[in-house]
């Protein structure tokens, strides 16, 4: 018998869908989302968001991350412009043909540029680490989520 026992792991998925959606389809996308957030090493909180018309946007993030959730949310509730993640998707897809080498050192500043050109860039946390197109990608996908939180009121706990 093994002397150690591993630690528990929470894995969550959570969909967010127009009211009109199934309630099958509803389902169906939450369990795609809870295997995402399994598959990010488990340990995970996944959010799919699937707006009535356009791509539907799957997000993992390890449980002690997920405040960047947060502090994005808070940034576009008090003004960040929201067309930012759209703007930062953009320059994802001018710079998938770059070298690694050139999109460690065109990403993390062409970013920085977009932000401080925005309304609201006041409010914007600080980047993470943005060294690849895939890293844009990854913060513009949860800025398009948080920007969607954003519009609801804020809960207190």
């Amino acid at each position: 018998y093994p002397t150690e026992v591993p630690p528990p792991t929470l894995s969550a998925g959570v969909a967010i869908v127009h009211a009109l959606e199934h309630l099958q389809s509803a389902l169906n996308w939450t369990r795609a989302a809870e295997k995402a957030a399994k598959n990010n090493d488990r340990d995970s909180l996944a959010v799919a968001y699937y707006p009535r018309s356009g791509e539907a946007i799957t997000v993992a993030l390890k449980w002690s991350e997920c405040d960047v959730w947060s502090a994005w949310e808070r940034a576009f509730r008090k003004g960040l412009a929201g067309g930012l993640p759209y703007e930062l998707l953009q320059l994802a897809r001018e710079y998938e043909s770059l070298s690694i080498q050139e999109q460690r050192i065109l990403i993390p500043a062409e970013t920085e540029r977009v932000i401080q050109r925005k309304e609201g860039r006041q409010y914007a946390p600080p980047l993470p680490a943005l060294e690849t197109v895939e890293h844009l990608r990854s913060l513009a996908r949860l800025m398009i989520i948080a920007r969607m939180l954003a519009v609801y009121p804020e809960v207190n706990s």
